[in-house]
């Protein structure tokens, strides 16, 4: 099958364990011939979002990746808001690939009426998915009645008959979707974020390299707590739960730290050794961070990475939300403050408890959050 995945919502890395190259990786793994066309940014390894020039490539996982600009609009915050792309170069990739499905990952684009009119015309499968909800988006006026309820709404709608499948994410995005585009659930199906999973020689083999070049032992309990960490995330309060449980374990902290939280935070790197600050890692080196821990923290907002934890084995101490309950299944807990936070982590400390919980991990991903099996579900 000839599969194109376009993606005009933000970045784009090949190197990232996001879901749109995640899934376009492993479709090429099962045989189909693919196509991401993307924007022209990217993260770069300090964890910035910087603009490259408009490329076309064989990524080293395979599939074919065009990148586009942004037409340009007035200026480049309105142009990053309106995701509109070159009608005549959008058509001539898609021409030349001759696509049998086509997936558009975050749908808030213009060019989804180019996208539509396309697929219409061809009689191709089309599909999108939604990664929107009240923590990432709408938070301001302007952003939920003018961008969501109004200009992307509109977008949407004049699409949505020539839809086959809209895929959320998580319940809260489903939500979302309701609340805000008032779409009801009849196109509607839930497609979980996921992970790899790997063999249990080959996590046992990165936990111990891993283990080995952090100088942490192997009977050491390690909590990792990682993302982009900005005032929302609560990175401190995360922190100064771990010290309060005063647990004979490590903290390891990976991502970009904004300059205003990271005052805060240094006076903790300083003062404890068992808290250790990584830095940004590309995704293939979070996943092996990941599989050196033993828990994953994401407390005080909803990330990705606590699907890539699951798959690698970790147990889970997360924010009580909608999706996150559907994560947790005698594999970690739910979390609603810092009271509790210090109580999950004293918990986690049973060794008996701690290797059952991250063994229940490891069914659910398998069974659930496996990109190979969400790969072969987006396309069926």
């Amino acid at each position: 099958m000839k599969i194109a995945h376009i993606d005009f919502s933000g970045t784009f890395n090949e190197d990232m364990t996001y879901q749109e190259n995640m899934i376009a990786k492993y479709n090429v793994a099962d045989g189909h011939q693919v196509l991401v066309i993307a924007t022209c940014y990217l993260w770069d390894n300090e964890g910035k979002i910087v603009k490259i020039r408009e490329e076309s490539k064989v990524s080293a996982d395979g599939y074919s990746l065009v990148r586009l600009e942004y037409r340009h609009l007035f200026n480049e915050f309105i142009s990053r808001k309106i995701r509109d792309i070159d009608r005549g170069k959008l058509i001539g990739i898609l021409d030349a690939f001759s696509p049998e499905i086509v997936i558009l990952h975050c749908f808030q684009t213009r060019a989804i009426k180019y996208i539509t009119s396309y697929c219409g015309q061809h009689r191709i499968k089309f599909v999108v998915d939604t990664h929107s909800n009240f923590y990432n988006s709408a938070r301001g006026i302007l952003s939920k009645y003018l961008l969501h309820r109004f200009l992307y709404r509109r977008w949407l709608l004049r699409a949505y008959d020539f839809i086959d499948r809209i895929y959320y994410i998580g319940y809260e995005e489903k939500e979302f979707m309701n609340k805000v585009y008032r779409i009801q659930d009849d196109k509607m199906r839930y497609l979980p974020l996921g992970g790899v999973v790997l063999p249990n020689h080959s996590l046992k083999s990165i936990r111990e390299k891993v283990r080995r070049a952090l100088a942490i032992t192997g009977d050491e309990v390690v909590f990792v707590v990682a993302g982009k960490f900005d005032q929302n995330k609560r990175l401190g309060d995360v922190i100064s739960s771990f010290v309060s449980a005063n647990v004979e374990a490590r903290l390891l902290i990976v991502g970009s730290i904004d300059t205003t939280e990271m005052e805060g935070i240094d006076r903790w790197l300083s003062a404890s050794e068992k808290i250790l600050y990584l830095g940004f890692r590309t995704g293939d080196e979070l996943n092996s961070i990941l599989c050196s821990g033993d828990v994953y923290i994401q407390a005080f907002n909803i990330s990705a990475i606590a699907q890539n934890a699951i798959c690698a084995g970790c147990a889970l101490i997360l924010k009580d939300t909608t999706t996150y309950r559907s994560l947790i299944d005698t594999n970690g807990f739910l979390v609603n403050n810092t009271d509790q936070l210090v109580n999950a982590i004293r918990c986690c400390m049973n060794v008996a408890n701690l290797d059952a919980m991250k063994a229940r991990s490891l069914e659910l991903a398998r069974e659930q959050y496996d990109y190979k099996v969400i790969a072969r579900k987006i396309i069926s």
